[in-house]
């Protein structure tokens, strides 16, 4: 767990334009923390939006049964719908 302080500097030390890999370094954090929380400040940053999409979009997961996470959304939605329309 790490403080909010830490937190804090490392989303301060991104925004001045100091390299992710510095920042991570610096502050013993992985880079997916530092991308977390960078998401987390903003949603909408450049730096998250192509992370975020590969996550959800293309990258599956052995969890759910080698897919990606919004086909497993999808497919959830689409269930409940025809269950719902049937009823």
């Amino acid at each position: 767990m790490y403080s909010n302080e830490i937190r804090k500097q490392a989303i301060d030390l991104h925004a001045r334009g100091t390299p992710v890999t510095e920042i991570c370094s610096r502050l013993q954090i992985g880079r997916s923390t530092l991308y977390l929380w960078l998401q987390q400040a903003d949603p909408n940053h450049p730096k998250t939006i192509p992370r975020v999409e590969f996550y959800n979009d293309y990258r599956p997961h052995q969890r759910l049964g080698y897919l990606t996470p919004n086909k497993v959304e999808d497919e959830y939605y689409s269930q409940n719908k025809t269950m719902a329309t049937s009823e």
